[in-house]
């Protein structure tokens, strides 16, 4: 992604996991105009609804809303907005699930340095 068009971009982090949702945020900070943190799927929708989201990174397993729900309730307001879906495990029906919510990139899980 661009530098100058990444920093004017405010990105939406959903993970349940505090501690990845922390390292990404700060692998990310400088590079964008906004983080905004979310920590279960209900979460990261309510802080999407507040407005101002120009890219989402999600967790799927998650309490309270799938990181795959969350997307789905998303889309049912803004079908552009790019998804990136992090997961350590997906089966074909997810796949195809995701791709119909279209999530725009995956990025496995765990991270490798």
């Amino acid at each position: 992604m661009n530098k100058k068009i990444a920093s004017t971009l405010t990105i939406l982090i959903v993970d349940d996991d505090k501690v990845v949702s922390k390292l990404i945020s700060k692998m990310l900070e400088g590079r964008f105009k906004k983080i905004v943190l979310a920590y279960d799927g209900e979460e990261g929708f309510e802080r999407y609804k507040e407005g101002g989201i120009d890219l989402i990174i999600s967790d799927n397993v998650m309490p309270k809303l799938k990181g795959s729900q969350m997307i789905s309730k998303i889309r049912e307001i803004d079908e552009n907005v790019p998804v990136i879906m992090m997961t350590a495990y997906m089966d074909k029906k997810e796949l195809i699930d995701f791709i119909n919510l279209r999530v725009t990139q995956f990025l496995p899980k765990p991270f490798k340095k």
